[in-house]
């Protein structure tokens, strides 16, 4: 694996393996020694025990779109074989500081033989707003490959969404809470609130949102 140093990044793909990339440059070495590269793993959980590709379950096909506190079906040949599911949040990543990818646990329900019925998250303080990988995860612990999927509220973006730690009340649209890191001093962090506008754009107080939340997208 090379040295990334400070601009070093780590994303999840849809297909469960990891891209690692990044120069070399800082820690003392200058840019004309710089390694610029990018590497992708395939990390131990999708291998069997002698090195060779586990099987993987298999989406047939998933929604567009998951409602907070509703419910929604996904269709996979395995739905026998599946343990659990998860919901990450399509990373943003940059000088190896990781600034959205989350994950939220699934779990579901056969509905049929090729049916799986799973329950999405409540609201916004437990899954933020936006576009996510939906991984199926079988009896051995091996994931497939996601399908894309976007989360929030029924009907649009995430507005009107209560947060009460936002302290906006309940028509607020600023729906959670991020942290805010000082360019000046980076030991202040302090608690930002921000989501998503009725255009479907980063919003947040008083802040553009790219320097409240880097690159959203």
């Amino acid at each position: 694996m090379s040295d990334s140093c400070r601009l070093g990044r780590a994303i999840l793909l849809p297909n469960a393996r990891v891209l690692v990339s990044g120069s070399g440059e800082g820690g003392g070495v200058p840019l004309e020694n710089s390694d610029f590269s990018a590497q992708v793993f395939t990390l131990p959980y999708l291998l069997n025990a002698d090195g060779t590709l586990a099987a993987r379950p298999s989406i047939s096909s998933a929604p567009s779109r998951i409602s907070y506190g509703g419910s929604f079906s996904v269709e996979t040949p395995d739905a026998g074989s599946v343990a659990r599911g998860t919901l990450v949040r399509l990373s943003s990543v940059t000088h190896a500081l990781e600034q959205s990818q989350l994950i939220y646990p699934l779990t579901f329900a056969a509905a049929g033989p090729t049916t799986l019925t799973g329950a999405a998250p409540a609201g916004a303080t437990r899954a933020s707003p936006g576009p996510c990988l939906l991984f199926l995860v079988n009896l051995a612990g091996v994931p497939s490959t996601a399908a894309m999927v976007s989360v929030g509220p029924e009907g649009g973006p995430a507005t009107g969404v209560s947060d009460r730690r936002c302290g906006q009340g309940s028509a607020s649209p600023h729906s959670f809470v991020g942290a805010e890191i000082s360019a000046v001093d980076q030991q202040r962090v302090r608690r930002r609130c921000f989501g998503l506008n009725a255009l479907g754009s980063w919003d947040s107080p008083g802040k553009s949102a790219a320097r409240a939340v880097g690159r959203a997208r």
